[in-house]
């Protein structure tokens, strides 16, 4: 009987013991980041309320895709290839319309694309780091009454009217890291007198 007691007992504590450990697997695995290979699997992953996501490949968009919240997204030195028309409410690769999103380590090639340019940031906010974005026919990077920060950034060959980075209405720019252009014309430049450029030497 003693050594029955002692057998439910030590059936209890084990069960107490597994539980936190079960339950701090599942939060392990619910916090995991998500990996997309289209804009099809992109578009869901934002819609469903992901945290971070991972691109696992480059693939082509047919159509502006919209980040509305605050987020990470890594692109692993993958590339989206915009390969439409722009439109009035649809003209970036990809465009920043909400929260404050983290962009990392991915390239914008819009060299398919008609009248689009490559990331938009629209009064939001954003950070970029070692984002490249190139051959866009608009602006590579637009800080559209919106503050971002863009570390280690290198736009080429976008549109001559519109150049690298692009700050219009009140949108601010920080620069930190080496920051690479190789542009016709306008590398970093604001519409107007609208907006600020801050430039961070990060060597001081």
């Amino acid at each position: 009987f003693i050594k029955h007691k002692l057998l439910v007992a030590g059936i209890a504590v084990f069960a107490l013991v597994a539980q936190p450990f079960y339950g701090l697997v599942a939060s392990q695995v619910a916090n995991a980041a998500t990996t997309v290979s289209s804009q099809a699997e992109l578009v869901a992953a934002i819609a469903s309320g992901e945290t971070e996501i991972n691109l696992g490949a480059s693939f082509t968009t047919t159509s502006q895709v919209n980040i509305n919240r605050n987020l990470v997204l890594n692109g692993n030195n993958f590339t989206i290839s915009p390969a439409f028309t722009a439109s009035s409410s649809n003209d970036s690769a990809l465009a920043v319309v909400g929260g404050n999103p983290t962009i990392n380590n991915l390239m914008i090639e819009g060299v398919a694309a008609v009248n689009v340019q490559g990331i938009q940031v629209w009064e939001s906010a954003a950070t970029l780091n070692n984002v490249t974005s190139r051959n866009n026919d608009k602006a590579g990077i637009h800080a559209n009454k919106s503050p971002i920060t863009v570390h280690n950034v290198t736009t080429a060959s976008n549109g001559t009217s519109y150049g690298g980075i692009l700050i219009s209405g009140s949108g601010t720019v920080v620069v930190t890291g080496q920051s690479r252009h190789t542009e016709p014309v306008r590398a970093i430049w604001q519409d107007g007198n609208a907006g600020s450029i801050r430039v961070t030497d990060s060597n001081a």
